[in-house]
């Protein structure tokens, strides 16, 4: 599987591990992305979403793929109201598609290194709005 999603119990965070770039496999990545959805509709909002990339090695035209992809689906992680992202991961391409995110949506999206770092700004962030 190249995608799977992991809610977290009792808190509005779930994990997107992303195994292989999207253009190589969208099939698992909608599937995911309808899972995302499901949460949302069961949760309420705002849902955490982290996407685990450390295991990514994405290319420049994978990122620029992966954000057409969003650009034309709706509602995607990205553009999803009640979703806020973040991003976890190592690969400079990842920063890229953080910089690529912000120019095209608009939105901001966090980028860390550790999924302890990302977890830790969520609850934050929870604990902000609680």
């Amino acid at each position: 599987m190249a995608a799977s999603v992991r809610k977290l119990s009792d808190e509005p965070i779930a994990i997107i591990h992303i195994e292989v770039p999207g253009d190589r496999n969208l099939a698992s990545l909608r599937a995911v992305e309808v899972q995302v959805n499901q949460i949302v509709r069961e949760t309420g909002d705002p849902l955490y979403c982290v996407l685990d990339g450390r295991s990514l090695e994405p290319s420049y035209s994978d990122v620029l793929l992966w954000l057409d992809d969003h650009q034309q689906a709706y509602p995607s992680p990205i553009t999803n109201p009640h979703i806020r992202l973040v991003v976890v991961g190592t690969h400079p391409m990842l920063a890229t598609a953080v910089q690529k995110v912000r120019q095209f949506f608009k939105t901001d999206v966090p980028l860390f290194t550790t999924l302890d770092e990302a977890l830790a700004f969520i609850r934050g962030e929870i604990d902000t709005v609680l």
